[in-house]
């Protein structure tokens, strides 16, 4: 505890330094105070504290609280975060915010694993007062019309870090039915140049074996001798999911024995196992 209270001041330290010869904090105090308080923050201002935001909360609020700079509130800070109005498709001033976010980032901290797959709903209709359209119809944004068939399951495309602990939702569709191999293989190179710009460097994709997606994954050039993508003049690679590869082995057994090289592997004898082992200490079987 006293080594983090330790870093901590160190850090602190040096944010004030920082903030000291900062241009753009300078620029943002001295409009504050040639204006009037209550005054509402300028479409620059908020971008600039954003940024200043994203890249450490705790630092962004020891310089308001502790060395009394003037910077929006983080209430304020909060709640332009959660303006953002998403619908089906691209969002662009989701991106932005994001871009925002990775400003001044180390490469390896963008480094990311591009991920997709479709989750079920429960199909309903819900009226958006503010953008007055009705919500939970198929709709696959600019890649398509809006169809009138109530949405079933929703297609979501995440980014998560490869080598640090975030995840980030970006491109979400409701759908009534599948996504069309030919559809989903132009969203999925959509992505990879959407993430690019905004500031990811995507370094491998996943997704499970659904038919959709291997029809779309050998579009792209991928197979077991060329497991990857060309993109940015670097190597995409790209893996099934293998949780869901677990599942669909565990699955099939259960259903039907598995022949490998003359030899049977048979569900029975796992669940024999496991009965056998139910009341020892030291287990081959985990419960």
């Amino acid at each position: 505890m006293a080594l983090k209270k330790w870093l901590d001041a160190i850090q602190n330290e040096k944010l004030s330094k920082l903030a000291e010869n900062d241009v753009g904090l300078k620029s943002l105090e001295e409009k504050r105070l040639n204006h009037d308080k209550i005054r509402k923050w300028e479409e620059d201002e908020k971008q600039y504290a954003l940024g200043l935001y994203y890249k450490s909360p705790k630092a962004y609020k020891y310089l308001k609280d502790s060395k009394g700079h003037a910077l929006p509130s983080i209430s304020s800070i909060r709640k332009w975060v959660n303006v953002l109005n998403l619908k089906a498709g691209k969002n662009e001033h989701l991106l932005k915010q994001l871009k925002i976010k990775l400003e001044g980032k180390c490469d390896f901290e963008n480094d990311a694993v591009l991920m997709w797959d479709e989750m079920s709903l429960r199909p309903g209709l819900e009226y958006n007062l503010k953008e007055d359209y009705i919500e939970g119809y198929h709709d696959l944004g600019e890649y398509g019309e809006r169809e009138p068939h109530m949405a079933k399951s929703v297609l979501v495309f995440l980014v998560t870090g490869l080598t640090y602990d975030w995840k980030q939702p970006l491109i979400y569709f409701p759908t009534s039915s599948p996504v069309s191999g030919n559809k989903l293989t132009e969203i999925i190179s959509d992505v990879l140049q959407i993430t690019e710009n905004v500031g990811f460097k995507v370094r491998h994709m996943v997704c499970d074996q659904g038919a959709t997606n291997q029809r779309s994954v050998t579009k792209l050039g991928i197979n077991k001798d060329r497991p990857f993508v060309e993109f940015q003049n670097r190597k995409v690679t790209f893996g099934f999911d293998v949780p869901h590869i677990f599942k669909c082995i565990r699955n099939n057994l259960m259903k039907s024995d598995l022949s490998i090289k003359n030899e049977t592997v048979s569900w029975t004898a796992i669940r024999d196992l496991r009965e056998i082992e139910r009341s020892k200490p030291c287990k081959a079987v985990p419960n």
